[in-house]
């Protein structure tokens, strides 16, 4: 179960509290993929990748909305 934010979003600390949130269930899906047969480090470049990717998303969507 992933916590509900406990600050602003100004909060010096808001990206660490987000990290300790989500960590358990990052970990958890990092196990499920190395037991499914993946290789630690394909599950580590998998979940970076994914990362990078919805950054890039995140970021293309929010030039859209500046430029409407």
């Amino acid at each position: 179960m992933i916590s509900t934010p406990a600050s602003s979003t100004d909060h010096p600390d808001r990206g660490l509290h987000a990290e300790e949130a989500i960590e358990r269930g990052f970990e958890a899906l990092a196990a499920r993929a190395e037991r499914a047969g993946w290789t630690a480090d394909e599950t580590a470049f998998a979940l970076l990748n994914l990362a990078v990717a919805r950054i890039l998303a995140i970021d293309a969507n929010m030039a859209t909305e500046d430029a409407i």
